[in-house]
């Protein structure tokens, strides 16, 4: 009897869990296709656990699924509540949104779609959780095409439905649709796109890791703030059991950019995963997306220290990275793009003294003293 209702009990968890797991935005942005995504969002008021679960498509107006484009969410472990995913298309996303997703799926699947698909969460055995759009119907010209655009699922809706409601989503397509009462014939660009809007009662505009070293260290940067308290970090080793490392206090409220920084000192071997904990003065909080860092040997080197023309530069990824020469006081004497993984950089013009050459990537940051003759 007692193992009869501790499996009710867990049967009834996954089911109220299940309720709270939402699609809450489709982008087909008019002037990028690689910047396609999906996100989906835990309501709450309990976790999310999307072991087993997937995102589905049906192509067209198929009556079928297309199951071998299934992307599975089991990766993304236990959403808690407020928390946001997204599934991109390619690795292209970070260029257009400057972070990056979650998972990238790959071209052909639930988030590559051109805005006449239908996309739905299902669980371990296949049973639609939430979807957008009317399987067996194309979406072409009906209440759920968002070519050209996006769907953004409306701040009232709090419960997954397996059955599409128009009345629930705002949708923008380029051409107009009639009958609809939620459907605006505007194209939409990847600045109108809006991915992460439901994260934080902060507007979080970018967090990335950058090594440093033995160090990893956090950038984050917020537009606006509201009861903002304080942020704490979390760090996984795994990118699903995640550890507090540390808190940096908030602006409480404000509206103009403001930047943070995290130094974290004794990152893991490997991958390190990190995400923010944003708490709120009066104790509520929310999480930000994931970001990652793999912690190995520091792949950039400047040599020699002690030179009267030439330093050489070799960094293994050049893409992106910039030289500053600088001197103690922090004037700049020279910045510039490093456009190979070996360069010879003249400072033979520099007057005799102590200088300090720092490169600089995206994920990257090396620094190192030397001395001009």
């Amino acid at each position: 009897m007692k193992n009869y209702f501790t499996s009710l009990l867990l049967l009834l968890s996954f089911a109220c869990s299940s309720q709270n797991i939402l699609i809450s935005e489709l982008a087909d942005p008019n002037d990028d296709a690689t910047c396609r995504f999906v996100e989906i969002f835990c309501h709450g008021p309990g976790p999310c656990n999307l072991s087993g679960f997937a995102l589905q498509r049906w192509t067209n107006g198929n009556a079928t699924p297309t199951t071998s484009s299934n992307v599975s969410l089991t990766s993304l472990g236990t959403l808690q509540p407020n928390e946001i995913a997204v599934i991109a298309n390619t690795s292209s996303f970070f260029g257009c949104y400057g972070f990056n997703a979650n998972i990238v799926a790959g071209t052909g699947g639930p988030a590559d779609s051109n805005g006449d698909d239908q996309i739905a969460i299902i669980d371990g055995s296949s049973i639609v959780i939430d979807i957008f759009g009317v399987p067996g119907e194309d979406g072409s010209g009906t209440c759920h095409e968002f070519e050209n655009g996006r769907a953004e699922r409306k701040s009232s809706v709090t419960l997954s439905n397996p059955t599409f409601n128009e009345a629930e989503w705002n949708v923008w397509a380029d051409s107009p649709v009639g009958g609809c009462t939620c459907h605006v014939n505007q194209a939409q660009n990847v600045v109108n796109m809006d991915p992460l809007s439901s994260i934080l009662p902060v507007e979080l505009v970018e967090f990335r890791a950058q090594k440093i070293l033995s160090s990893n260290r956090l950038i984050w940067k917020t537009l606006s703030e509201i009861n903002n308290d304080y942020f704490e970090i979390l760090r996984s080793s795994d990118g699903f059991n995640f550890k507090s490392i540390g808190k940096v206090s908030g602006n409480g409220n404000s509206n103009k950019k403001i930047k943070y920084e995290f130094n974290d000192n004794r990152p893991t071997i490997g991958f390190n995963y990190y995400k923010l904990k944003q708490v709120d003065l009066d104790g509520r909080f929310e999480f930000s997306y994931v970001i990652k860092l793999e912690n190995k040997s520091n792949k950039i080197k400047i040599y020699p220290t002690n030179i009267i023309n030439n330093i050489i530069i070799e960094i293994e990824d050049a893409e992106s990275a910039k030289l500053t020469v600088m001197n103690s006081m922090g004037s700049v004497y020279k910045a510039i793009s490093l456009t190979s993984s070996i360069n010879s950089i003249d400072i033979s013009y520099l007057p005799s003294g102590i200088y300090y050459a720092k490169v600089e990537s995206p994920t990257q940051y090396f620094i190192e003293r030397i001395v001009k003759y």
